[in-house]
Parts: structure tokens; C-alpha cells; sequence
């Protein structure tokens, strides 16, 4: 997740201001870490890079965790693509 988009965050549910703790951080992203909102106190982490900002009553765990495996799985075998899919501006990368 991008540290540039942290200041534009409101909780989902009630518009309320988040305030995060990060765990994993690089020069340009957040990797891993939690935002929690002050009012109603919902928790959202973010995985890999990735915020999930779902309601809570919303199943987490059907999809995500295809997900999650996916993204670790393609970091560790192929270092490069994912450092070029990351860290790389969008118009830059060519097939």
C-alpha cells in the first residue's frame, strides 16, 4: 500500500479517521500492518502490500488466503517480476 494514500483514509463504515501501525515498511509502501479507527474501532490489516478494508461482517478468509498464497508464492519464485511489478511506475513495464 502506498504511504501516499494514508492520508486519504477513512474508516468504510463510519468516515472516521484511522491511525495505523506499521510493522513492515519500505522507502514507498506499507507492507505489513493495521489501521484502526477511532470511532468505532474496526481494525483493517494490510497483507502483503495490500489494505483490506472490508466491513466486518464480511467473510475475510473465502478468497483472501487463494490470494495471499498466490502473491507470497509468485514473490518467492520469481524475485524480480514481483520487484518490477512493485516497484516499477505502471507505464514502464512492457510485456
Amino acid at each position: 500500500m502506498h504511504k501516499t494514500l494514508v492520508a486519504l483514509l477513512t474508516c468504510p463504515i463510519c468516515h472516521g479517521e484511522l491511525k495505523g501501525r506499521i510493522a513492515e515498511e519500505d522507502d514507498v509502501r506499507i507492507t505489513e500492518g493495521e489501521f484502526e479507527c477511532e470511532n468505532c474501532k474496526r481494525k483493517y490489516p494490510v497483507v502483503d502490500s495490500i489494505g483490506v478494508f472490508l466491513d466486518s461482517g464480511e467473510k475475510r478468509d473465502d478468497f483472501w488466503k487463494e490470494q495471499e498464497s498466490f502473491a507470497t508464492k509468485f514473490r518467492r519464485e520469481h524475485p524480480i517480476q514481483f520487484f518490477l511489478l512493485t516497484k516499477t511506475f505502471l507505464g514502464n513495464i512492457k510485456p
